[in-house]
């Protein structure tokens, strides 16, 4: 039972797609029925969370990109690769880089 201006919570799982995806716009519809009263919200967007609690945002890479310090022949040069998420890595996340092909390290 509730009290008169009571907040509900309704909560329930989904599964993400199997790629990243910005967050989507979600639409809900509710109603209420007790005897002959009625109630209806019409179909509402939900209001969007802030950042990584964005309703179905989906984290993948968006910036992959690689430079180099020198391109002298012979020379040392550094490679340095930039990632960017779409969201926050959360704590414990590790990501490993593998299989560097095509270079003579020192």
């Amino acid at each position: 039972t509730t009290v008169g201006r009571e907040m509900i919570v309704f909560s329930f799982n989904v599964t993400n797609p199997p790629h990243g995806q910005a967050t989507q716009p979600l639409t809900f519809q509710a109603s209420l029925e007790y005897g002959e009263y009625d109630s209806n919200v019409e179909t509402s967007i939900m209001e969007s969370g802030l950042g990584s609690a964005s309703p179905m945002l989906v984290n993948e890479f968006m910036i992959a990109q690689c430079a180099q310090s020198n391109a002298t022949p012979a020379a040392l040069n550094e490679l340095t690769l930039t990632l960017a998420t779409r969201a926050v890595l959360l704590p414990g996340t590790r990501v490993t880089l593998a299989g560097l092909n095509g270079s003579t390290t020192p």
